[in-house]
């Protein structure tokens, strides 16, 4: 039973236990039950049919209010207002819940104007409110959308524009702003005050004092919004705890892109803050925050400002071109700048007045300085960072101490590092490697350059830490020319960088041992070949290791780095077609000092054999017969011979021809009788060994014999056609047995790309052949009037292996490419095989197989081989077809005419409810009566 109709049956069980001591006839009751029953269902619709809508229109109507605040007054929860496009004029108060307002067409057609100052939407003390798709405005002041004591509802797609606050939430929790457009408002465009847990999203708040306020509040979250060209601020929290501001843009503000004042333990995350006329990102006396993932480029002053904010975390966040700092700390401590990147700023990371904050794995690049502690900045460790190519200095300490340097890098820096006035100082496994390492600003004292040598992996890959490696862009560094004899990885001697600022302990890089492994003479035939050589590195890590050859057909090769006790292979294909011996020199070299190598082998390129494929057949011919002696090749390697042949006859070269697909055909006749020998021998001096085929055996018998049935000669299957009438032949070499036989072609050129056929007996190899004829052989004619293909030649074998004698029929498996059939405007179904015999066409019976990868496959039987075309009809002119109407849909939400006429329903219905209702009364009546006389 439906869940309709459960809700029915009680209600007339109830009118049954009602009606129950009247003690009724069973016909009578069983007539007013009928009529009970009827009157549930009307009710039963009714409750079904009500929608719970009320429409905002001008256009009259039972249903239909030309008011929001009437809509809203007469609603009820779960009811939905839609506001038809309209410009209306009211200040609407909203003091229900689990109301919907919605209007119909979207904030551009649908306006509200406030008459008086105050509010548009006054949303107080209610839940579940969703308010979507208007235009507010109204006379200063002006909170556009107000939201006080409110929860878990929504305002959505609102465009609120030259008002004081474009929305407001007061003590408001759990709500939801999405996609609301906020411009040219004189305070803010969103502002929330004590208000918790609100998700605020996707919202555009362009030229406002303040793009979006917080104060006072826990919890929220900023995702997705856009705060540009404001008067102060994009984004502004104020006395706030544990809010997520993530994925948000702020552009172009006239002070800060986003700021924290007086807030802890909140998440600023993968936000975008450029060209803001003062900060990207400015927390104030605001402790335990997290700043990660953050775009600053381009503000006026700082990219990110921790002012008198501690236990901060700063991480994978990118500050560029900002004039004064990427990153900077001021009376800012325990703080951690990580995975950090500062590009071109005035100074990359600044710490000023701040101590105790841990700097790591930051890259600096181009700045004027990268990193700076100034001004009083004890006890913070900088580990792991990277200044590269920093116009002033890499690394300042200035009236700083007790801070400790240890494992970074300074890189093409106008000065490495630039201590003045720094005191005890701890700088240790460091590299520099600049054209001034270190300068010496005057005050300094105490500084140390090194820790107590022990074992660990310093900067450059040693086994001890001790001092630092002293390095410079020409390879002259104290580090890079000083010697470490015993291999520890420390320089032999201090190095003294300036009086009282001695390295005593600087680091040296052991030189490495280069070895070349598997050098050895080698054979191949001309060609392509693999030549694989190693290196093994001993002793130390080498960088920049090459292998390089001193012929220019071999290429050098850059394994790059290799690790001590390492080896890594140049593996390649080299091609050379000469033919030849040749000494081979290889070096394999470092570009660091290091011990390289050097060896010595030969490599010699020989001739490839040539294949034989098919020899030339023997038989009997008539006197002044013209023959034809075909043979065929192959390079060792399967690819195409080219060279020349020559004919033999009885050992003497009688012919010679070029040779430019494998196969050579000489015609030729004999007037005498007699037994004659032939043999083809294919040359390729420069490339190849020479072969010649067995000899054919041509009798000439003592009668002349005008026909192939005077001679009794076999018809082999096909017949070659020469060279010169040819525009590309398919050859396929395959092992003839006695049954079923499969012949295949590779990558055809020809349509032809399978022949299977059933021997008598084992033939052994033989090659099948298809050649595409010349246009203008003048030896076959054109098939008359149709799309046609070029003329093609089949043969397999010679008549001493394959002929009719031994082969009954051949299936034939084609292809016809898609765009030969588009050009030609063929019909695919009437494609087909012809055979040319007697100087005329035959049309074979040909099925279409399949389609593939633009070609279209066929089948066909041949009883033999010879020439054939592919042959096809033209497509006939195809019907043209009506184009029919398509209808849409209708819209989801009906209007208020359709709405108005749903109307006249419940007022019809509740005329026939009173009717049935009256008439069952008077039915029972009259029974009472009856029953009493």
């Amino acid at each position: 039973m439906t869940a309709k109709f459960q809700h029915t049956l009680p209600f007339i069980s109830i009118l049954k236990k009602f009606f129950a001591p009247w003690n009724m006839a069973s016909r009578f009751k069983n007539s007013v039950y009928t009529c009970l029953f009827v009157l549930s269902m009307i009710v039963l619709s009714i409750s079904i049919a009500s929608a719970g809508t009320l429409n905002v229109t001008t256009v009259a109507g039972p249903g239909n209010y030309t008011t929001i605040q009437a809509a809203v007054d007469n609603s009820s929860s779960g009811d939905t207002i839609f506001v038809y496009p309209d410009t209306y004029t009211e200040n609407v108060i909203v003091n229900k819940s689990g109301i919907n307002i919605i209007s119909t067409e979207g904030a551009s057609a649908t306006n509200i104007v406030a008459p008086a100052s105050g509010n548009v939407f006054y949303v107080a003390d209610t839940y579940d409110v969703l308010i979507d798709g208007f235009n507010v405005s109204g006379p200063l002041p002006l909170k556009s959308i107000y939201l006080y004591n409110t929860s878990s509802s929504t305002v959505s797609n609102i465009t609120a524009i030259s008002g004081t606050y474009g929305i407001y939430l007061e003590e408001a929790d759990n709500n939801t702003l999405a996609d609301n457009d906020l411009q040219n408002n004189s305070d803010s465009g969103i502002r929330l005050n004590s208000a918790d847990n609100n998700s605020i999203t996707d919202n555009t708040a362009i030229s406002n004092i303040r793009g979006f306020y917080i104060s006072d509040s826990v919890s929220n979250t900023l995702s997705g919004n856009i705060a540009n060209l404001s008067t102060q601020f994009g984004f502004h929290l104020k006395n706030t705890s544990s809010n997520t501001i993530t994925d948000n843009k702020a552009y172009s503000n006239g002070f800060d892109g986003i700021t924290l004042n007086t807030s802890t333990n909140s998440i600023i995350m993968d936000n975008e803050a450029g060209s803001n006329a003062h900060y990207g990102i400015y927390l104030d006396a605001s402790s335990n925050n997290t700043v990660t993932g953050n775009t600053v480029n381009s503000n006026v002053e700082i990219g990110i400002w921790l002012d008198a904010s501690h236990n901060c975390t700063v991480t994978g966040n990118t500050a560029n071109l900002n004039p004064d700092y990427g990153i900077a700390l001021e009376y800012a401590d325990d703080n951690t700048l990580a995975n950090n990147s500062a590009a071109s700023n005035g100074v990359g990371f600044a710490l000023g007045v701040s101590n105790t904050n841990t700097v790591t794995n930051n890259t600096a690049e181009s700045n004027g300085y990268g990193f700076t502690l100034a001004y009083a900045s004890n006890g913070n460790v900088l580990t792991e960072n990277a200044a590269n190519s920093s116009a002033v200095a890499g690394f300042l300490i200035l009236s700083s101490g007790s801070n400790t340097l240890t494992g970074n890098t300074a890189h093409l820096n106008a000065n490495g590092i630039r201590l003045i006035s720094a005191a005890s100082n701890l700088i240790y496994n460091n590299l520099f490697n600049n054209s001034i390492n270190f300068v010496d600003g005057g005050g300094n004292s105490g500084n140390t350059w090194n820790t107590t040598l022990q074992v660990g992996t310093n900067i450059i890959g040693g086994t001890y830490l001790g001092g630092n490696y002293w390095a410079t862009p020409t390879g002259t560094g104290f580090s890079e020319v000083n010697p470490d004899i015993n291999g520890d990885g420390i320089a032999d001697e201090s190095y003294t960088l300036m009086t009282s600022n001695v390295d005593q302990l600087p680091l040296a890089v052991p030189s490495p041992i280069l070895s070349l492994g598997n050098i050895a003479n080698l054979s191949y035939d001309w060609g392509t070949f693999d030549l694989n050589h190693s290196v093994t590195v001993t002793n130390q890590t080498a960088d920049n290791v090459t292998i390089s050859y001193n012929v220019s057909w071999i290429s050098d090769g850059n394994p790059g780095t290799i690790t001590d006790g390492e080896t890594k292979w140049l593996n390649q294909t080299v091609t050379n077609d000469t033919i030849q011996t040749i000494s081979v020199l290889v070096h394999a070299n470092n570009t660091n000092p290091a011990e390289n190598d050097s060896a010595v082998f030969t490599i010699d390129i020989t001739p490839r054999d040539i294949v034989m494929v098919s020899s030339p057949s023997s038989g009997t011919m008539g006197k002044g017969e013209d023959f034809w002696i075909n043979a065929s090749v192959t390079g060792e390697y399967s690819e195409t011979f080219i060279g020349n042949a020559d004919l033999i006859s009885d050992g003497i070269v009688t012919d010679t021809i070029a040779v430019t697909d494998g196969n050579a055909s000489f015609q030729h006749n004999r007037s005498a009788t007699g037994t004659y020998t032939f043999a083809v021998r294919f040359y390729n001096t420069s490339h190849y060994y020479n072969t010649t085929s067995s000899s054919s055996v041509i009798t000439i018998p003592g009668t002349t014999s005008g026909s192939s049935e005077d001679t009794g000669r076999t018809t082999y299957m096909g017949g070659s056609f020469r060279s010169e009438n040819t525009t590309a032949t398919d050859t396929s070499v395959t092992y003839v047995q006695n049954g079923s036989n499969r012949i295949v072609f590779d990558d055809p050129q020809g349509p032809v790309v399978s022949m299977e056929f059933t021997a008598d007996r084992n033939i052994g190899f033989v090659a099948a052949r298809v050649q595409i004829l010349k246009n203008d052989t003048g030896k076959i004619s054109e098939y008359p009037d149709r799309p046609q293909g070029p003329a093609i030649s089949i043969t397999i074998g010679t008549e001493e292996t394959l002929s009719n004698a031994n082969v009954d029929e051949i299936d034939i498996d084609l292809r016809v490419s898609q765009e030969w059939i588009d050009d030609n405007n063929v019909d695919p179904s009437t494609i087909r095989l012809a055979t040319y015999r007697d100087e005329e066409w035959t049309d074979l019976s040909t099925e279409q197989s399949w389609e593939s990868a633009g070609f279209v496959y066929f089948s066909t039987k041949a009883d033999m081989l010879g020439t054939f075309r592919i042959v096809g009809d033209e497509v006939s002119e195809a019907p043209a077809y009506e184009e029919k109407e398509i209808i849409g849909e209708d819209n989801d939400i009906p209007s208020p005419e359709e709405q108005y006429d749903s109307n006249v329903l419940p007022v019809a219905v509740t005329i026939l409810i009173v009717a049935l209702l009256a008439g069952a009364l008077f039915l029972l009546a009259k029974h009472r009566k009856d029953e009493e006389e």
